[in-house]
C-alpha cells in the first residue's frame, strides 16, 4: 500500500476500497471476465483459498437469497451470470467480488484478499448496507434488500467445501431481524446433530424400534370415547424425542412414507383388536398425514383398503401441515377417500394457513384446535374469543371441532361454555403405551370416566 495515505485509511479495509487504493500486488487475468457457472467460481475460489493460506490472508464466501436478479434466462450459457445492475453494486463495494447466481435463485460470491478475519465482517456488512439501497433496473428503483451469509478462511473453514457450505449455514440463521450473519462453529455443529437424528431415525424405522402411543378422544358432556388417536413415540439413549424433532428428522431423512405406514399398520391391528374384545365402541382411529405421504403413488389404495377394515372403525386422517404444493392433488385424494368411509381433518386449527373462504370446499369433516390456543383460553381474553369464533365458523362450515391439549378442569369449563363437545389433553388421558391404554379401556369399560 502506498504509505503517504493517511493512517485512517490504511486502517479500514472499506475506507481503503473507496479510495481506490490497490487491494494486493497483483492483477489476475482470470478476474477479467465474470464468471458464469458455480462450478467456474469454485476452481476460482480454490485459487484464492491457496494464495490466502500461502499469504496468511483470508478470504469471504457470502451467499444470498437474491431470487428476482440473481439469474438471466434469455441466454442459456450464461444461465449463472449475474444481472448488469447486480453485479456493478457488488464490484463497487469491492472490485474483486466474483459471485454467480445458483438455480435456486441464490447469489454465491466471494471477495479475495482479505488480510485478517475482521475484513470479511466489515465487507458483509456493507454488501447488507449497499443491498438495502435501491438499484435502477430497467428504468425502475427497486429495493434488493436480500438476507446475507457469510463465511470466512480460518481453522474452522479450511477449504472450499467449508467455506460454501459454512456461507449455507449463515445465511439460514438470518432472519428479519437480522438479515446478515457470519457462519460461527455452533451452526455446523447443529447440522451435524440434525443429520445424527435423521440417521438415527433411519435406523430406527428400518429395524422397527419405534412404538406407538395412544390418546382418546373424549365427549365433554357425557365422557364417552369417540376417538382414538395413534402416534409416534421415539426414544433415543432414554430420553423421549419431542413430536417437533421427530417429524424434522423425518423430513431431512426423507421418513414420512414409512414412518406413516408403520404407525397406520399398528395403529389399525391395535384398536381393532380393542373393539373385537368389547372394550370399544366404535370409534375413529385417528393418524397424522404429513403430504408428502399423500404424494406417494399407492396411498390412496393403502388408505382406502385400511378404511373398509371393519365398519365400528372408521379411519381418520389428520393433515399436520397444510400443503405448500400439490395442494390440488392431496385434497382430491383425501375426497376420494372420504367419499369410500374415512374421515379428513385439519390440524392444529388456528395456526396454519388455511383459506376460511375454501372451508366447505374443502375435503375435512373435522377441524382439530391447536393446543397453543387451547393453552391460553383461561389466561387471555382474546386467545378464549379467538377459540370460540374458530368453534362457530367451523360449525357454519358444518365441520365437527375436537380441541387438543386440554390439561386444566379450567380450561375444560371456558370450553364447554363456548359449545364444544369433544376434546382431547392430558387432563383426560395422556399419550399411552397398547398396555397402559387396554388397561384404561377396561377401567372406563367398568365404569370409570375419564372427565374429572
Amino acid at each position: 500500500m502506498n504509505q503517504q495515505q493517511p493512517a485512517q485509511i490504511r486502517g479500514s479495509l472499506m475506507q481503503r476500497l473507496r479510495a481506490g487504493l490497490p487491494l494486493g500486488d497483483e492483477v489476475r487475468d482470470h478476474w477479467v471476465q465474470s464468471p458464469y457457472s458455480i462450478q467456474q467460481l469454485t476452481a476460482l475460489l480454490q485459487s484464492e483459498v491457496d494464495r490466502a493460506r500461502a499469504a496468511e490472508g483470508s478470504v469471504l464466501v457470502f451467499r444470498m437469497n437474491h431470487r428476482p436478479f440473481g439469474l438471466i434466462s434469455d441466454d442459456e450459457r450464461q444461465l449463472s451470470e449475474l444481472r448488469p445492475e447486480l453485479a456493478n453494486v457488488l464490484h463497487s463495494i469491492h472490485p474483486g467480488i466474483r459471485a454467480v447466481g445458483t438455480q435456486s435463485g441464490d447469489v454465491v460470491g466471494f471477495v479475495p484478499d482479505l488480510k485478517r478475519r475482521g475484513d470479511g465482517d466489515e465487507i458483509l456488512r456493507e454488501i447488507t448496507r449497499r443491498m438495502a439501497e435501491p438499484v435502477l433496473v430497467d428504468g425502475l428503483l427497486i429495493l434488493l434488500g436480500p438476507r446475507v451469509g457469510g463465511a470466512v478462511l480460518d481453522p474452522e473453514t479450511a477449504n472450499v467445501e467449508d467455506l460454501l457450505s459454512g456461507s449455507k449455514l449463515a445465511l439460514a440463521e438470518t432472519d428479519a431481524s437480522r438479515v446478515a450473519v457470519m457462519f460461527h462453529p455452533y451452526q455446523r455443529a447443529r447440522e451435524n446433530r440434525a443429520d445424527e437424528m435423521a440417521r438415527l431415525l433411519h435406523q430406527a424405522v428400518v429395524n422397527k424400534q419405534l412404538s406407538t402411543r395412544y390418546q382418546p378422544d373424549i365427549d365433554i358432556e357425557t365422557g364417552r370415547i369417540t376417538a382414538i388417536k395413534a402416534y409416534v413415540h421415539w426414544e433415543v439413549g432414554g430420553s423421549v424425542i419431542l413430536n417437533s424433532d421427530l417429524f424434522a428428522a423425518a423430513t431431512r431423512a426423507s421418513l414420512h412414507v414409512p414412518l406413516g405406514r408403520q404407525v397406520m399398520e399398528e395403529g389399525l391391528r391395535q384398536v381393532y383388536a380393542w373393539i373385537t374384545s368389547g372394550l370399544l365402541d366404535p370409534v375413529t382411529l385417528w393418524l397424522n398425514v404429513h403430504p408428502v405421504e399423500v404424494l406417494a403413488p399407492d396411498f390412496g389404495s393403502k388408505m382406502a383398503a385400511a378404511a373398509g377394515v371393519d365398519e365400528r372403525m372408521r379411519l381418520g386422517l389428520e393433515l399436520s401441515e397444510h400443503p405448500t404444493e400439490d395442494e390440488g392433488y392431496i385434497f382430491d385424494v383425501l375426497r376420494s377417500l372420504v367419499a369410500k368411509g374415512a374421515e379428513a381433518a385439519i390440524g392444529s386449527f388456528g395456526s396454519g394457513r388455511v383459506d376460511l373462504s375454501e372451508l366447505q370446499r374443502l375435503p375435512f369433516s373435522t377441524v382439530k384446535i391447536d393446543r397453543r390456543l387451547t393453552k391460553q383460553v383461561v389466561t387471555n381474553d382474546v386467545s378464549a374469543g379467538f377459540v370460540g369464533a374458530l368453534v362457530r365458523i367451523a360449525e357454519l362450515a358444518g365441520l365437527s371441532v375436537t380441541v387438543q391439549g386440554v390439561e386444566s378442569a379450567e380450561q375444560l369449563a371456558v370450553l364447554r361454555s363456548m359449545g364444544c363437545r369433544t376434546a382431547q389433553g392430558n387432563l383426560f388421558a395422556r399419550p399411552l403405551d397398547a398396555a397402559t391404554m387396554q388397561q384404561v379401556l377396561s377401567d372406563v369399560k367398568a365404569g370409570r370416566s375419564l372427565l374429572p
